[in-house]
């Protein structure tokens, strides 16, 4: 049994996080076409770089308004802030504003923030992503703190650990066979797997 062989427990030296959840994806998350423009009129300040699995695959270059900044951790814009600072980003926003007041939110999120907020204060470091359904082979990508992860697992090291420690664990074939057996047969040769089954795996 996978689970029991092996004395480390890779959730012990590594944090391992659904992606953010903004519950209005096409409000926040935007393409960027082939003359590199956005579609949409907000302060560049405002922006991050959105990554998916899928981004990753097909090299599609994305940016995701982020209501957020990190001093010491995760804080907010208030929506003085946003008009002071960021008045091109609040006006669109209040163009969406129905959609985003429609959301199921976190209670202490106001209508311009992500719906979900429990990814975001673990997101200011580098990064590992990958799919939640694994097909054939685990692919791993890496992101830097700059980037925001918006679909998917991500895995950031705890302390005095490296993520390239992780990539040599999770790209071996002992991994592999332990997702097949915790994982949840999706279609074919796909399966999906949870941030738990990645946590609990020994090696």
């Amino acid at each position: 049994d996978y689970t029991q062989s092996g004395i480390r427990r890779f959730g012990d030296l590594f944090k391992v996080v659904n992606s953010i959840a903004t519950l209005a994806n096409k409000v926040f998350i935007h393409k960027i076409n082939s003359n590199g423009e956005l579609g949409i009129d907000v302060e560049e300040e405002i922006l991050r770089t959105a990554k998916s699995p899928k981004s990753e695959q097909f090299d599609i270059k994305q940016k995701i308004i982020f209501p957020y900044y990190y001093e010491n951790g995760l804080h907010k814009y208030s929506e003085v802030d946003m008009r002071n600072r960021f008045p091109k980003a609040l006006n669109y926003l209040q163009t969406q504003r129905e959609v985003l007041e429609g959301r199921d939110s976190d209670s202490n999120a106001s209508w311009f923030h992500y719906g979900r907020s429990q990814a975001l204060s673990h997101l200011n470091c580098e990064k590992l992503l990958l799919s939640s359904i694994i097909t054939k082979a685990v692919i791993i990508y890496k992101l830097s703190a700059e980037e925001i992860p918006y679909s998917g697992i991500f895995i950031t090291a705890k302390q005095n650990v490296s993520l390239d420690s992780a990539i040599l664990i999770l790209q071996t074939k002992r991994f592999y066979s332990y997702l097949i057996s915790k994982g949840i047969k999706v279609s074919g040769d796909s399966i999906r797997i949870s941030t738990k089954d990645l946590e609990e795996y020994r090696y």
